[in-house]
């Protein structure tokens, strides 16, 4: 017996020196590779200021490259579109239904990204006021004159709500109007150097309506618009009266619809309805215009078979094919350079918007210039420098000083 309970106390003995001999192994093991894994932790870089540095620049130099793409295709849009319309203009001098049909182009490129998604759908809140059940109990003739009731306050209801909408709309289908039918009636360099008087009516109309004042310092900016303009005009080669008239007239309108964005964008638009930011309601103003501008058309209808019969003399039956694709051209280039200045205005700063905004007109007289072999006379250059210089000064002064 003692025997066996000897052993067996070895054996428990031996059992337990084993237990602590792997303890302590796996104790040393932890050890190492705790300090195994403090010695291989890389120390922290000494050059984090330099790598932050090198991503700066290089974000600096993506907004730049955004900048720069933006800003090409606005001035290509716009150039592209002033040069499609001109050519459509020559082949066929009928500019309301050039203009009509520009307009109408837009339409399927904004309902298709408003079904897609790329865009949401905006929506405007019409009122219930005014219309009232029919009475289940009424006569047909009374069940008659109520819905009739009814769609006739609805339709009130809704153009009171678009009543700015629709405001915006007639102004910009006479502004888009006028500018083609200078563009038809003179050169676009000519136009152009005219149209650069737009701050002179801005001012005007601003202080006329009392919806904003003027600097001394901003009024003095003025002068050099006019001055350069009428240097410009004095011996402007291709001098056209309608051009000239059309094009101030243009700026007309152009003022009174930024006046009237200008009041719509600073209501409380959520109260008004949804998704309404600045390029849906481009949107909706270029799709109203152009049923405003559709009916116009119309008056030019009797025109239509003369100069078809024109179209077939001079280019045979490929005649109406090239007039369409310039139309259409013209159209879709329309509609991407409003697109693009619209995001240029979002994302530039005012003083960057209204120098990118001078150098495209510039890019723009010397583009068609060349294009269309315009000659200019050099009392033409400086006044249009003088023109378009004070054109600048006077974004820049509105900036700074009001």
């Amino acid at each position: 017996m003692a025997p066996r309970v000897a052993r067996a106390y070895a054996e428990l003995t031996t059992h337990m020196d084993n237990m602590t001999n792997k303890r302590e192994n796996g104790q040393e093991i932890n050890s190492i590779n705790a300090r195994s894994t403090i010695n291989t932790t890389p120390a922290p870089p000494n050059n984090i200021g330099a790598i932050m540095k090198d991503n700066s620049k290089y974000s600096a130099a993506k907004d730049a490259l955004k900048s720069i793409s933006m800003l090409s295709l606005w001035y290509a849009g716009t150039v592209m579109y002033n040069v499609e319309n001109k050519k459509a203009l020559n082949m066929c001098p009928l500019p309301k239904s050039i203009a009509a049909l520009q307009m109408l182009i837009g339409i399927p490129y904004f309902v298709t990204r408003w079904m897609v998604g790329i865009r949401p759908v905006p929506k405007i809140h019409i009122s219930n006021h005014g219309i009232e059940p029919v009475n289940p109990h009424a006569t047909v003739i009374q069940g008659i004159k109520q819905r009739v009731r009814n769609g006739l306050m609805k339709v009130t209801n809704a153009v009171q709500a678009y009543s700015s909408v629709l405001k915006q709309s007639a102004v910009f289908s006479m502004l888009h109007l006028l500018s083609v039918t200078a563009l038809g009636a003179g050169a676009i360099s000519f136009v152009h150097i005219v149209k650069a008087t737009e701050p002179l009516f801005v001012s005007a109309i601003s202080l006329l309506t009392g919806t904003g004042s003027m600097s001394p310092v901003t009024f003095l900016t003025l002068l050099p618009i006019l001055g350069g303009v009428a240097m410009a005009s004095m011996k402007e080669v291709n001098f056209s009266t309608m051009a000239f008239v059309t094009s101030l007239m243009s700026n007309v309108f152009a003022s009174v619809r930024r006046i009237e964005a200008k009041k719509f964008f600073k209501q409380d638009l959520t109260k008004i309805g949804q998704n309404l930011d600045a390029a849906n309601v481009s949107s909706l103003v270029t799709i109203f215009s152009s049923l405003f501008l559709a009916p116009l058309a119309l008056l030019e209808a009797p025109k239509w078979a003369t100069v078809y019969q024109s179209l077939l003399y001079k280019f045979s039956n490929k005649g109406l094919l090239k007039l369409a694709r310039h139309i259409a051209l013209s159209g879709f280039f329309y509609i991407l350079y409003n697109e693009v200045s619209f995001i240029a205005l979002s994302q530039l700063t005012p003083v960057s918007h209204a120098v990118a905004n001078t150098l495209k007109r510039i890019f723009l007289i010397v583009a068609s210039s060349v294009l269309f072999n315009t000659k200019i006379t050099s009392m033409g250059m400086y006044g249009s420098a003088t023109a378009i210089s004070g054109a600048l000064l006077y974004s820049l002064s509105k900036q700074y000083w009001g």
